[in-house]
C-alpha cells in the first residue's frame, strides 16, 4: 500500500503542473455567443446662444412688407368688390448683414408679390421706417455693452418734379408708363437709371372688369418723377434705430432727403 501512494504521487504532481501550464498559455476559454460592439461615444458640436452652431460666420436678417389693398377676385357671375390686404414676412442669413438684408427682401416681395404690386416696406430688421421717418418716435432703450450699425442710402432732389400719368394690367406697367411720360416732360431720352432719379406714386385707383367670362385689371397711377443726388452714410449706436438716425444726420444734415436704401434694402 505504501509502494502504491509512493508510485502515484510523481503522476498527480505530474498533471497539476500540466493543468497550471495549460491555464497560463491558453488564459480563459472565450464564449461562443455573438456580441453587439459598444458604440463609440457621439461626437460634441459646440452650440451658440440660441441653438445656432459656432462657426457658420452668418448674420441673419428679417424684412417685413406692410400691407396694401388690392380688389378682391372677380366671382363669375360679378365683380366683388372687397379688398384684401397683402403683406409679408422673411428671414434669411448670410455673410454679410446687407446681403441677408437684401435676401429676406427678395423672399418677402416674391411671396407677395402680385397683378397689383409689392407692399411697401415697413421694417428692416426691427428698424421701423415710420419710427425712422419721424424725429417725434422715441428711441428705443439702450443696450449695455452691445453696438448695433446702420447702412443706408439718401437722396436729395435736385430741381422740381414732374408729373406723368399711366395705366396698365398691373401697377408695375402703369408706373411705367407713367414714368416714361414724366420722363419726356423733363427732357430725357430715358429716366430708366434708378440712382439719378426717384419717382412717387401720389394717385393710384384699380378697377376689374368681367366680359364674357374674362376678367381685366386695370391700374391707373399719378406719379412725380425727380432728379435725385444720392449720398450713402454708416453709424454705430446703441440701438439699430439710433445707428440709423445718426446715419441719416450726418448724411442729410438740415437738408430734407429721402431714404432710398436701408442696410442693402431698396425701398
Amino acid at each position: 500500500m505504501v509502494i502504491m501512494k509512493k508510485l502515484l504521487r510523481p503522476i498527480r504532481m505530474a498533471c497539476l503542473l500540466a493543468s497550471a501550464m495549460c491555464t497560463v498559455a491558453c488564459g480563459p476559454v472565450a464564449s461562443t455567443g455573438s456580441t453587439t460592439p459598444r458604440p463609440a461615444a457621439p461626437a460634441e458640436v459646440e452650440q451658440a446662444p440660441e441653438g445656432q452652431t459656432v462657426g457658420n460666420g452668418d448674420v441673419s436678417c428679417t424684412v417685413t412688407l406692410g400691407s396694401y389693398p388690392a380688389p378682391m377676385p372677380a366671382t363669375p357671375t360679378a365683380v366683388t368688390h372687397g379688398e384684401r390686404h397683402v403683406s409679408a414676412q422673411a428671414t434669411a442669413s448670410a455673410e454679410t448683414h446687407a446681403e441677408a438684408c437684401r435676401r429676406a427682401a427678395a423672399r418677402a416681395r416674391a411671396d407677395a408679390q402680385g397683378p397689383f404690386g409689392t407692399p411697401p416696406v415697413l421694417n428692416v430688421d426691427g428698424v421701423e421706417l415710420a419710427a425712422l421717418m419721424s424725429p417725434a418716435a422715441p428711441n428705443p432703450p439702450d443696450i449695455e455693452g452691445e453696438e448695433r450699425r446702420c447702412e443706408l442710402v439718401v437722396a436729395f432732389a435736385q430741381g422740381e418734379p414732374s408729373t406723368g400719368t399711366g395705366e396698365g394690367p398691373s401697377l408695375e406697367a402703369a408706373v411705367a408708363v407713367g414714368r416714361a411720360q414724366a420722363c419726356h416732360a423733363l427732357g430725357e431720352a430715358s429716366c430708366a437709371d434708378s440712382e439719378g432719379f426717384t419717382i412717387h406714386v401720389v394717385r393710384r385707383s384699380s378697377s376689374v372688369s368681367l366680359a364674357n367670362g374674362a376678367r381685366t385689371d386695370e391700374t391707373q397711377v399719378t406719379v412725380e418723377l425727380t432728379r435725385v443726388r444720392q449720398v450713402r452714410a454708416a453709424a454705430n449706436g446703441p440701438s439699430r434705430l439710433q445707428a440709423c438716425r445718426a446715419a441719416m444726420e450726418s448724411a442729410c444734415g438740415q437738408s430734407v432727403c429721402e431714404v432710398r436704401e436701408l442696410d442693402g434694402v431698396r425701398l
